[in-house]
């Protein structure tokens, strides 16, 4: 066999394998496009089964109840009102006649009533809450400390 019959050969057998690859490829993307639409017909068959609908009202109630689940489940202690804890410090402040610390109101919440509460949240929000509560007879003197206000 000589150098053209043998390059001819090889331009006929690339040629039959571009063929064939173009067939190949032809039914990949024939088998694909019919398994996005089986892909579809089964979404809409699922869809079809979701039960009805929540109203937005009993969606929010149990979303509540599930944040208040799993802050319980994730700290492992219960939830403490805000009314408890700002009446123990009212009570601490009123007992004890001079103003106190942030850090010396914590110790004692925890020390003396076991409370499980967090230093931050207790300097961050509920003393500063109680500040602007009328109704808790608690008023902040300097920065970090507090004491229990006498009614004029």
């Amino acid at each position: 066999m000589n150098i053209s019959d043998e390059r001819e050969t090889i331009y006929h057998l690339m040629q039959e394998i571009m063929t064939e690859r173009r067939q190949l490829t032809k039914q990949y993307f024939d088998l694909k496009e019919r398994l996005n639409k089986i892909n579809l017909t089964i979404i809409k068959v699922i869809e079809e089964q979701k039960p009805q609908k929540k109203s937005q009202s009993q969606i929010r109630k149990e979303n509540i109840e599930n944040d208040k689940y799993f802050l319980s489940k994730k700290e492992g202690k219960t939830y403490l009102p805000y009314s408890k804890i700002a009446l123990q410090i009212s009570h601490i402040l009123k007992k004890h006649g001079l103003p106190l610390s942030n850090k010396q109101i914590y110790e004692k919440l925890v020390n003396d009533f076991q409370l499980s509460i967090n230093y931050s949240n207790l300097s961050n929000n509920i003393l500063p809450r109680m500040n602007l509560d009328s109704s808790i007879n608690v008023e902040k003197v300097t920065r970090g400390f507090w004491q229990y206000k006498l009614n004029n």
